[in-house]
């Protein structure tokens, strides 16, 4: 199963617009974990190594190991996430999908070799 996954870029010099706009890929869906509190997510990994971990329902990276992700969920605010989750849903609708390499330099996480 594919999806679309997604951060924040920041675009420099656009007139009368969002300097920093939702940019994403497609990837395809490996293993999904359970990262509490009715949350899921899966892993990406970037061409450099670096990896993120996607939450399901938005696409949006949320953090870089489900190690990590699973501290964050489990000691944050349950209404808090509930917001951002549902805000990253909204925003998900405004993602600009890009060519791969576009999108890891833009992470500066593109293959170094």
């Amino acid at each position: 199963m594919k999806k679309v996954v997604w951060t924040l870029g920041h675009f420099p010099f656009i007139m009368g617009g969002r300097v920093w706009q939702e940019v994403g890929i497609e990837v395809e869906i490996g293993e999904i974990f359970n990262l509490g509190s009715g949350y899921s997510g899966f892993v990406v990994t970037a061409p450099n190594g670096t990896t993120f971990v996607a939450e399901l329902e938005s696409g949006a990276f949320v953090g870089p190991t489900i190690g990590e992700v699973m501290y964050d969920i489990k000691h944050a605010d349950v209404d808090t996430m509930k917001q951002q989750v549902s805000e990253a849903v909204e925003n998900s609708k405004r993602v600009r999908v890009l060519q791969e390499d576009d999108f890891w330099g833009l992470l500066h996480c593109k293959n170094n070799i």
